[in-house]
């Protein structure tokens, strides 16, 4: 398991092999505050990585890039150009990301203003981690950090709209775009 160093606007927690073993460290006005809850489960052959999530931990554009490309989100973001991949990571309001030790595996990137509504711009899971759970924990992570008031919403992807309504979202009919190549009329 990694040891990460948590930053005043980080926390840290961790999902153990085949059980949960979950640590989360968090700032108050006090100092760090440290609590933990774990179930051991484990078991010798269980195929389950040990992945940990962290709420705005630093994240390069090129790991970025990399895992949006390893969850095919890249087809649809403008991972070629360096100034837009670091505009949109030093402007969200905040990122969770799920890691195998050193590897990136996964990462939420929410726009939103704490208290009302969160747009959930990218939810990217590295195809070889799909379906174990990861991109749930994403969003939980997701909308914990935002409060109890706030919701989420998003755009999917489309090989992703059968996904969303699996783990509770609603879809909306009156949702609306307008791409930066339409005009206003």
């Amino acid at each position: 398991m990694r040891r990460l160093a948590a930053g005043p606007d980080t926390a840290v927690d961790t999902i153990g092999r085949c059980g949960i073993a979950t640590k989360i460290l968090r700032r108050t006005a006090a100092g760090p505050a440290v609590s933990g809850v774990a179930f051991d489960a484990a078991t010798p052959w269980c195929p389950m990585p040990t992945i940990e999530y962290l709420v705005n931990a630093p994240l390069t554009p090129a790991a970025f890039v990399d895992i949006l490309e390893r969850s095919t989100l890249g087809e649809r973001r403008p991972i070629d150009d360096a100034a837009a991949i670091e505009a949109m990571l030093a402007h969200a309001d905040l990122t969770v990301t799920a890691w195998d030790g050193d590897r990136l595996v996964g990462v939420a990137r929410t726009l939103t203003d704490f208290a009302f509504v969160g747009y959930l711009s990218e939810l990217a899971v590295d195809v070889a981690y799909q379906r174990l759970g990861i991109g749930r924990a994403l969003v939980e992570r997701t909308r914990a950090a935002m409060g109890p008031r706030s919701k989420l919403v998003l755009l999917a992807a489309p090989a992703a709209e059968a996904y969303y309504p699996r783990i509770g979202f609603r879809p909306r009919s009156s949702a609306w775009i307008l791409e930066r190549r339409d005009p206003l009329r």
